[in-house]
């Protein structure tokens, strides 16, 4: 039962961090060889129709909304991540520095408070981080992660009331497990045998949690389709990152439309078009829009409110979906993959079409599916 418990421990600690690294190595300049390296598993969720979605995001990832919780969200995530990654930092050197002077069980400073501050604060770390990459996998491995760190905490008080005794016991029940005052059910014996039973005897609550958690993201995702500068029409749909009004977006299209080579797109081609429209100012290596060479010189994003609002490019692309004949926000509900097909950029002021091009094939890090928003 050990040898199995610390390989359940050992492959969820795995998994986790591949998750946390994502968003870690996509603020990093390893982001292109982190989605060479893991791009078969991130292709093969997108293949499958029932799998898709937990690639994709709940919330938006670069794009402006008219929503005051969406656009908070992500600050809040960097609020949390780092109050997280501190408390963690904390707790984990009061730990160790005990081990090392051999003082015995650590109940002082933090561990005064909580018994486990080192799983709380990689916990707020993990809520952090998925609300700053706010992918639907991310959060069903938070959910998880925070199940192992329960279960993890219970077999490791079982081994320090075998170590230390009556005091150690004491201190069970005078702190709170995660929290302060909040204690984990039941008494001391409890946790021996939640230690050995688990993790099957938390397995109807994990569901239930899990299928809760999965429900918040979709109804945030719609939320946030109703939120995002968007014009849903039968066939496309037209998007912009940054907060422009559905006579903006329309307008622009118009324009856009007015060169032969977009009409041709739009009037001839087969499958529901993506159609966004990025402020020239802006630079955005989720999309395809720049130069790979741009990409890597300039990195990051620039997103700047004050942009001026009479240049524009206008990307179109061709959506990928496992639904058959998806219409207005079905478009981009199950849209997996995009074909990037032409560039126009537009002059609002000219009412003209300034230049056309065709886009790079892919993004920088390949044919992974970017966010949507």
């Amino acid at each position: 039962m050990k040898r199995s418990s610390r390989l359940l421990a050992s492959t969820a600690w795995i998994f986790y961090f591949v998750i946390v690294f994502e968003f870690l190595f996509m603020i990093t300049p390893f982001a292109l060889y982190f989605y060479s390296a893991f791009r078969p598993a991130i292709h093969w969720l997108n293949s499958n129709p029932y799998t898709s979605w937990l690639t994709a995001f709940f919330l938006p990832h670069f794009a402006q909304t008219d929503s005051l919780l969406l656009n908070g969200l992500r600050t809040a995530g960097w609020c949390l991540a780092l109050l997280g990654l501190a408390v963690f930092l904390v707790s984990a050197a009061q730990l160790y520095t005990s081990q090392l002077m051999r003082k015995g069980a650590v109940t002082g400073l933090l561990y005064r408070y909580v018994r486990h501050p080192q799983y709380l604060g990689l916990a707020v770390l993990g809520l952090g981080v998925t609300l700053i990459w706010p992918r639907f996998l991310a959060l069903l491995t938070f959910v998880t992660m925070l199940f192992v760190y329960r279960w993890l905490a219970a077999v490791e008080e079982a081994r320090c009331i075998g170590k230390f005794g009556d005091s150690y016991e004491r201190y069970v029940e005078s702190t709170g497990a995660f929290l302060p005052r909040i204690r984990l059910p039941g008494d001391v014996s409890y946790l021996r045998r939640l230690a050995d039973a688990a993790p099957y005897s938390s397995l109807a609550t994990y569901v239930v949690v899990m299928v809760l958690a999965a429900g918040a993201a979709f109804a945030l995702r719609e939320h946030m389709l109703s939120s995002v500068s968007a014009d849903y029409r039968e066939n496309l749909v037209i998007l912009s990152p940054a907060k422009l009004s559905r006579d903006e977006l329309s307008s622009t299209f118009s324009v856009a439309s007015s060169e032969p080579s977009v009409r041709s797109i739009v009037g001839e081609h087969s499958v529901p078009l993506l159609v966004y429209v990025v402020p020239a100012e802006w630079y955005l290596p989720d999309l395809p829009i720049d130069a790979h060479e741009i990409v890597r010189k300039q990195g990051g994003h620039a997103t700047p409110t004050d942009f001026d609002r009479s240049k524009y490019r206008v990307l179109l692309m061709g959506v990928k979906s496992h639904a058959e004949s998806p219409q207005r926000r079905d478009i981009v509900r199950t849209a997996y993959s995009r074909e990037p097909l032409l560039i126009a950029d537009v002059d609002m002021e000219a009412a003209a079409v300034t230049g056309i091009a065709d886009p790079p094939p892919s993004v920088i890090w390949g044919e992974i599916a970017a966010p949507l928003m």
